[in-house]
């Protein structure tokens, strides 16, 4: 298994948020290829020693909610590419069930993680993407 801690290390010198699903879980999120701030770009996960993106499938306002609040941010939306940088590696099909009031990806009933087989996500053209907001802040 990859050094979790050697990538989180390398995250934070980059001013990236990296969280965890759980402190034992070795499942991690980030948002990444979007604006410099951290504050917009495609949803990613850390999953069986590998980062992949998340298919935008069934991807809406809770599940972007959620990731943003995880991130420490007060809330967001979900955005669509294309992203500024490139995404590689798998594509993942979650199917999330957030609440509006989900704190985090962790707290909401998903599918798991499949790699997705089918041409709508695999091309990294519709990955999931969000852009969180501050406090005080309600939309983009």
């Amino acid at each position: 298994m990859k050094n979790l801690n050697t990538c989180a290390q390398i995250y934070h010198k980059l001013d990236h948020k990296l969280t965890p699903l759980s402190p034992f879980s070795g499942i991690y999120y980030r948002i990444s290829g979007g604006d410099p701030s951290g504050r917009s770009g495609r949803a990613e996960i850390f999953f069986d020693d590998e980062w992949g993106t998340l298919c935008n499938t069934d991807w809406g306002e809770n599940e972007a909610s959620a990731l943003c609040r995880q991130m420490g941010f007060h809330g967001g939306d979900p955005i669509d590419g294309p992203f500024k940088v490139p995404a590689k590696g798998l594509v993942y099909r979650s199917m999330y069930q957030c609440r509006a009031t989900s704190q985090s990806l962790s707290d909401c009933p998903h599918s798991g993680w499949q790699e997705a087989k089918d041409t709508e996500c695999t091309d990294h053209q519709n990955d999931a993407g969000v852009f969180c907001y501050q406090n005080g802040e309600n939309t983009i």
